[in-house]
């Protein structure tokens, strides 16, 4: 993406992340953040309010890349409590680091879904508290007013620790403008965020398919001790609960397959290899290739391993602090990319992005969700029929070949 300011004006939408940095930082109160059509949160300008101080364009992150140098060293990680990694979307790294930091009487910020499934960045001060910041939400976050209270906690000699994004850590850090020694941030690994109002959208029809108002959803929920896919989990009012395979929900099977993203997730200057967090996690099933042993350490659950990335002095002293929590094996660059991609480059936009929002808007969900359940995509993932089209795959390949 090109860095020049008629390209990466704050009012050019496509780039915006909606992480409202100019809008808290904004003297006059000239920038507003609002739902575009496909339901993405935007930045917005008052032309007759504006000053034109530039203090948007100085924090806005898809402006500006500030992210430190490669990472010092690499980890493979476990939690050693068996009952934190099944709260957890994969090793239960995040329920360390934060634990460590409510026990200094510090604040917490990460991603939950609020009482209307709303994706909230979210501020905790009580450990009781914890597993509303768990598991991954792929959907874009609203951090609301969070930076202002970053700020006013670090004012107060709070110990900090953000966990998010990497365009939102990049626009946190540009907001407070300077370094602070109490705060910590965590950048996730991030494929792309699907817009907040899709996901309501995709609530509304389940909580009308099963006839009653969907209370709870979850993603990567892990149902047994080995599995095959991702799944989801849902609970409504009156008590049916759902568990499945992410392609039973038409809005999980997009977000896997990349087809509803943030048009700036696809061009995004934070998917790379420099971070922007003091620590970076994500998945890392795979490690038990390169250690074996981990696997047996872990009773051979390989769905609960993280890679952890200490990208700078202060991430390396918060790693060393919680340690005796894990159990950590120092890894390879090269090993951890082989999978997250998203370290080396953006997600490759797919075709189906070009009319993706058009068609569900067109149709309405309802009818839109009606049309994926009929599709072959759909089909061939169920496993009775997914059989049928790999030997018909296999046939056709030793017909060819012949």
């Amino acid at each position: 993406m090109e860095n020049n300011s008629i390209y990466n004006s704050i009012e050019d939408n496509r780039f915006c992340c909606g992480c409202r940095s100019c809008e808290q930082i904004c003297p006059k109160r000239a920038v507003s953040i609002q739902y575009d059509k496909e339901g993405f949160l935007k930045a917005s300008v008052d032309g007759d309010v504006c000053i034109q101080c530039g203090l948007c364009r100085k924090v806005c992150p898809a402006i500006n890349k500030n992210t430190f140098a490669s990472p010092m060293r690499y980890f493979a990680a476990v939690h050693k409590q068996d009952q934190v990694i099944r709260r957890s979307s994969s090793g239960g790294i995040f329920s360390a680091l934060a634990e460590y930091v409510l026990k200094q009487n510090g604040s917490v910020y990460g991603c939950r879904l609020d009482e209307n499934l709303i994706p909230i960045q979210s501020r905790i001060v009580n450990a009781d508290d914890l597993d509303l910041l768990r598991r991954s939400k792929y959907i874009q976050s609203d951090t609301r007013q969070t930076f202002s209270q970053v700020k006013k906690d670090l004012l107060e000699r709070k110990m900090v620790l953000y966990v998010g994004t990497p365009c939102q850590i990049a626009a946190l850090r540009a907001f407070l403008q300077k370094p602070y020694e109490k705060l910590y941030c965590v950048d996730l690994i991030c494929h792309g965020v699907p817009s907040a109002q899709l996901f309501q959208k995709n609530i509304e029809y389940w909580s009308r398919k099963l006839k009653s108002p969907v209370e709870k959803y979850e993603f990567r929920l892990k149902p047994s001790e080995h599995y095959h896919y991702y799944y989801f989990f849902l609970a409504c009012k009156n008590g049916t609960t759902v568990q499945k395979p992410y392609f039973y929900d038409p809005y999980y099977e997009a977000f896997y397959n990349f087809k509803n993203y943030n048009e700036m997730c696809y061009q995004c200057q934070y998917a790379c290899i420099e971070r922007v967090g003091d620590i970076t996690i994500g998945d890392y099933s795979w490690a038990v290739n390169h250690h074996p042993d981990l696997c047996e350490r872990n009773n051979g659950k390989t769905d609960a391993i993280s890679c952890v990335l200490v990208n700078s002095e202060a991430g390396k002293s918060l790693l060393n602090v919680i340690k005796d929590t894990l159990v950590l094996y120092e890894t390879k660059r090269e090993w951890i990319t082989e999978r997250n991609k998203n370290l080396i480059r953006p997600t490759v936009r797919p075709n189906t992005r070009d009319t993706f929002y058009i068609e569900v808007e067109k149709l309405g969900y309802n009818n839109w969700a009606r049309k994926y359940y009929l599709s072959e995509v759909f089909i061939k993932n169920i496993p009775v029929f997914s059989y049928v089209f790999r030997a018909k795959n296999k046939l056709k390949k030793i017909i060819y070949e012949r």
